[in-house]
């Protein structure tokens, strides 16, 4: 559960391919969907954390800071160029 209660669900990848994440309110009504090159993704209360892994295993941690609602700051991480 995300700080404003909703459901944070994330597909299945591989290191170098993008994940498709889904932020889904109480309801099951999808919110947001986005594509990162992200390894995982977590949302607190002041930051988005975009965790990337490289091809060697090194994993690489992108922090956005929420300024908006949660679902605007979410949207927002995909427009991060966060790939190598």
């Amino acid at each position: 559960m995300t700080p404003e209660g909703n459901l944070l669900i994330a597909s299945p990848s591989k290191p170098g391919e993008k994940t498709k994440y889904w932020l889904i309110n109480r309801k099951g009504k999808t919110l947001a969907r986005i594509n990162l090159e992200a390894w995982g993704l977590s949302i607190s209360e002041n930051f988005i954390f975009i965790f990337i892994q490289d091809k060697e295993g090194n994993v690489r941690l992108v922090c956005l800071k929420r300024i908006g609602d949660e679902t605007t700051d979410f949207k927002k991480a995909e427009e991060l160029k966060v790939s190598e």
